[in-house]
């Protein structure tokens, strides 16, 4: 197997990046006296300045005491600020970038508090939406994202006087984008996945022409 570079850490997302480590260490049979040592060399940026002005002895650290220091400073500070981007996300374009935006602070959020209530998220989604949308979705009284997101977005059309055009949701993974339809919805894990099919009109369905 092919040597695989070492994740940097500059202070974002620690959680994550002790799991990559973890993985590292696993896949490579990286001796556990090495673990502290590689993974601060490739500390950089604001993580860098922080390994330096703490007092801890790297050579008798154990690596669950310095990971626990390692989230303790940098997941509190990421928490709230996610913690205040999502009380403050509002719909500001499209429907579809609104959903898009909450979607990503939405999953930030669950990664810190997986038991966030889920009617706490879908109101908080409608809360955000933009005045002429959000008075048509009280009224359905969704019951969860995906009905209020499929609804947001056929009450943009109705408001628009359009059908909704093909909105592509940018993919991590590297997979081919899914557009945007009238009944897309939030999935866990993927987000949004377009599912609508159109009956095409058949020649059978037309009216007959009077030729008269």
């Amino acid at each position: 197997m092919p040597q695989q570079d070492f994740s940097k850490f500059d202070g974002s997302n620690p959680k994550l990046w002790i799991k990559r480590c973890d993985a590292y260490f696993d896949v490579y049979d990286i001796p556990p006296d090495n673990w502290v040592k590689l993974a601060t060399i490739n500390f950089t940026g604001t993580a860098a300045f922080w390994m330096q002005t703490i007092e801890l002895n790297l050579h008798q650290c154990p690596w669950d005491s310095f990971y626990k220091h390692v989230v303790d400073r940098f997941d509190r500070d990421q928490f709230n600020h996610f913690i205040r981007q999502f009380f403050h996300v509002k719909q500001t374009a499209s429907v579809a970038e609104y959903i898009t935006l909450f979607d990503e602070l939405m999953h930030q959020l669950l990664a810190h508090d997986p038991l966030v209530n889920p009617a706490f998220l879908t109101n908080k989604f409608i809360d955000g939406l933009a005045d002429n949308i959000k008075a048509a979705i009280l009224l359905h009284r969704p019951k969860d994202l995906d009905t209020a997101s499929s609804l947001a977005i056929l009450q943009e059309e109705i408001v628009l006087g359009k059908p909704h055009i093909g909105y592509k949701k940018p993919n991590s993974s590297g997979g081919q984008n899914k557009p945007f339809s009238k009944h897309s919805y939030f999935s866990t894990g993927n987000f949004v996945k377009a599912n609508a099919q159109e009956n095409p009109v058949t020649s059978a369905s037309k009216p007959p022409i009077d030729e008269k």
